[in-house]
């Protein structure tokens, strides 16, 4: 289960600051954690909160709401 830079992923993170269910773009770093990029904020979320929706394939895609 591999994530690269640019996929679409949904995080359902039980409990913290962040707690609760988001879609977004996701950058991979150099750390444990991930950054998860929200259209309004961004912050990070470690790899097993997360699915794949769709892999990045070079194409820009907008979230409907």
């Amino acid at each position: 289960m591999g994530f690269t830079t640019g996929d679409i992923v949904k995080a359902d993170i039980p409990s913290g600051k962040y707690a609760g269910k988001y879609t977004g773009r996701i950058a991979i770093r150099f750390r444990p954690s991930f950054m998860l990029l929200l259209p309004d904020r961004r912050f990070d979320v470690h790899p097993k909160y997360l699915t794949t929706v769709h892999s990045s394939d070079g194409y820009e895609y907008n979230f409907s709401t």
